[in-house]
Order: C-alpha cells, then sequence, then structure tokens
C-alpha cells in the first residue's frame, strides 16, 4: 500500500508539473486565460501551490485585478517564502495601487532571496521617487546599474531622479547613455526634449520629440511636449494641431505642467 501511495504522489506531482508547464506556455504565447484556467485545475488538487498561486496571480494583476492578483500573491509568498519573484510580483501590485510601505516590503524581502536582482532594486528606485526621496531613488537606481548597465529603462528612471535633484547635466548623460543602449526607446527621446526644452534650447526639443512620436505614434505627453515646444518656437497653429492629437489620445495628457517627463505607453 505505501507503495501504491508513493506512486500515486509522483504521478499527481508529474501531472501538476506538466500542467503547470503548459500553463506558463499559455501565458507567455499570450493566452492567459488558459493558463489561468490550468493554475485553477491544480489548485483545485492542491490549494497550496506556490507555482500555480503565483502564475494566476499574474495573469490577474496584469489584467487589472489587484484584489484577485493580491489575493493569489501573498497566499503563493506563504506556501514558499523563497522565491524572490513571488514577493517581487506582489511589490509590484502594491505600487500600482499606490501602497508604497507594503510594496516597499516586498521587494526587501525579494532582495534577501536574491541580492542581485535588479528589477527588485529599480523598483525600490520607484518606490523612493514616488515618495519625493530622489536622493534615495537614485542610489536604488545605480545600485540596480551595478548589476545590469545595459537596460536603458533605468537610466531614464535615474535621470529623472537626477534632474528632480537639480543635476540637469547628469540627466542628460543618463538619458545619451540610454540611447546609446535602446535608440528606439521613445521615453528616453521625450525627456532628453524635456530637459533641452528646460534649458531654453526648443529646437533641439522638437527634434527629441518628433523621434519620440516616430516610434511611439500614439505618445500622448510627447504631442502635447511637441506642441509646447512649437508655441516657444512662435509656431502656435502647429502648437494647435498638436494639442489636439494630444487630447484625443489621451485629455488626461494635457493637464499639469508644461513639459512633462513621463513614460511612454506600454511596459514599465
Amino acid at each position: 500500500m505505501a507503495q501504491d501511495s508513493a506512486a500515486s504522489t509522483r504521478s499527481q506531482t508529474s501531472l501538476a508539473s506538466a500542467a503547470f508547464n503548459a500553463a506558463v506556455a499559455h501565458h507567455r504565447a499570450g493566452n492567459p486565460a488558459e493558463a489561468d484556467r490550468l493554475c485553477h485545475e491544480i489548485l483545485a488538487r492542491n490549494p497550496a501551490d506556490a507555482g500555480a498561486l503565483y502564475l494566476s496571480g499574474l495573469i490577474a494583476h496584469e489584467a487589472g485585478n489587484p484584489k484577485i492578483a493580491l489575493e493569489l500573491l501573498r497566499r503563493a509568498t506563504s506556501a514558499d517564502g523563497s522565491v524572490a519573484l513571488y514577493h517581487a510580483t506582489l511589490g509590484d501590485v502594491y505600487l500600482a495601487l499606490g501602497e508604497l510601505d507594503q510594496a516597499e516590503a516586498c521587494y526587501r524581502r525579494a532582495l534577501i532571496q536574491d541580492p542581485q536582482g535588479y528589477t527588485c532594486h529599480n523598483s525600490l528606485g520607484l518606490v523612493m521617487r514616488s515618495r519625493g526621496q530622489h536622493e534615495a531613488a537614485v542610489t536604488s537606481f545605480r545600485e540596480a546599474l551595478l548589476i545590469r548597465p545595459d537596460v536603458a529603462l533605468i537610466w531614464c528612471n535615474l535621470a529623472d531622479a537626477l534632474f528632480a535633484l537639480g543635476l540637469v547635466d547628469d540627466a542628460m548623460e543618463c538619458l545619451r547613455r540610454a540611447l546609446s543602449i535602446s535608440p528606439e526607446l521613445a521615453r528616453a527621446h521625450n525627456d532628453l526634449g524635456c530637459l533641452y526644452a528646460r534649458a531654453g534650447n526648443y529646437a533641439e526639443a522638437e527634434a527629441c520629440f518628433g523621434r519620440a512620436l516616430g516610434l511611439q505614434p500614439t505618445f500622448a505627453v510627447a504631442w502635447r511636449n511637441l506642441g509646447d515646444a512649437l508655441s516657444a518656437l512662435g509656431r502656435k497653429s502647429e502648437a494647435e494641431a498638436h494639442y489636439r492629437r494630444c487630447r484625443e489620445l489621451d485629455p488626461a495628457a494635457m493637464a499639469g505642467k508644461t513639459m512633462s517627463v513621463t513614460a511612454a505607453p506600454g511596459p514599465a
């Protein structure tokens, strides 16, 4: 009987592993519904399966269902607290909700499990930036870049924090570094344009915003920023056309201060 029980356990484990691998494949292929269905099949047999809890929670987060995501990801970290990715993804949900203390705690737990987790250092920087703690943000972004100096988006984040501290030349250098890594990164072109505009170099700013829009035509803030640059150059009618396009894409992007250093749509 003991042998039969052990064989049955091995069989169930093998089935769960195969189902989870299939779920991961469906998620990567852009089929989250099937991936989630497979996860729930696994959880029906074993409610404490950490991998299935994590993947289902990630799918809920990506679908904009934070309440479900929090429940599943908390359960995943309780089932297996040794996996940095589980803590980091839970932190991402809290960060999206603006619950900064909870997000920070999750990222720090993730870094205990994986001190080389550059994405968690970057995410901690985002937490600090959201609090207005720009020096701490700079430290976190630099920690991330010590591990992965080839990630352009982190250079953009560092530039934003440096700019907030008034270190404009350093911020510009970071953005140039970002563009040397990823010339197609619309956010870097937009943010560099903002710095040129703040320095009164509207012609160069116009060129940067134009490049950003050539790469990301739906980048609403860049349409507004280009309008502001054209207005400063005395080309008011052209500016109005760009403002109209911004409103069509995202009316909220017209709010706030002139020249917005803002991430382009898409993964951050």
